[in-house]
């Protein structure tokens, strides 16, 4: 019987172990302007910070000037009259926060693949331009046919493509022209018109009209 325990126990560690195996890709976002590696080393090692952002309950110590000069959000906030030592970001989630900020002193992150559309919109909420157009081009490189409407929708919300920003501006003009590329090679499905019953219908919506509407296509 004792020589049964062996088996059963490497059966229940290869189990466990599958999870890991499915773990979400992760990806590095570059662009932005590192700070010093004396700078970099600072915030790391939580020395002479000034302020506090918090996410959902935890704390990021950073260093006020840091943030005014990377941010136009953070600019505003600390030009305002208010002594605040803390500033809560609410709808950001913890991991999204430990990004930007990332991206800030160092000039790039990594993040799960899933985070990705977080990162995108809280780089919008916070103005930080450079991170907004990493997020935009890898969007792009994953862009497939079954998330072009979703593109468009989140680019829609966020009014990326009215963006006169030119870091954004520039990735964005990417995206949209690789829209319009991949939606020449979608499936195109007219509309059918029935003579006898004098209806028009359609069995879904082609492809080819989220991908033009997302390259802000004139003809659909």
């Amino acid at each position: 019987m004792a020589l049964r325990g062996p088996p059963r126990k490497a059966a229940r560690t290869a189990s466990s172990s599958s999870p890991r195996a499915t773990a979400a890709p992760t990806l590095t976002l570059h662009g932005g302007v590192p700070y010093r590696a004396s700078v970099v080393a600072l915030w790391h090692d939580d020395r002479l910070t000034d302020f506090t952002l918090c996410a959902e309950g935890v704390e990021f110590k950073v260093h006020r000037l840091v943030l005014t000069s990377s941010s136009e959000y953070f600019l505003k906030l600390f030009a305002s009259d208010t002594h605040d030592a803390t500033h809560v970001l609410e709808r950001i989630r913890p991991p999204v926060l430990k990004a930007l900020l990332a991206f800030i002193y160092e000039g790039k992150c990594e993040i799960h693949e899933g985070l990705l559309t977080e990162v995108l919109e809280a780089s919008a909420r916070l103005m930080l331009d450079a991170l907004k157009a990493a997020c935009a081009d890898a969007i792009a490189a994953r862009l497939t046919p079954s998330n072009a409407l979703d593109v468009w929708r989140l680019a829609n919300t966020l009014t990326l493509q009215r963006s006169r920003r030119p870091h954004s501006a520039a990735s964005l003009s990417r995206l949209r022209r690789t829209l319009r590329r991949r939606s020449r090679c979608y499936p195109r499905r007219s509309l059918r018109t029935s003579a006898s019953r004098g209806t028009t219908r359609s069995s879904r919506a082609p492809p080819c009209t989220s991908a033009a509407l997302a390259a802000g296509c004139e003809s659909c």
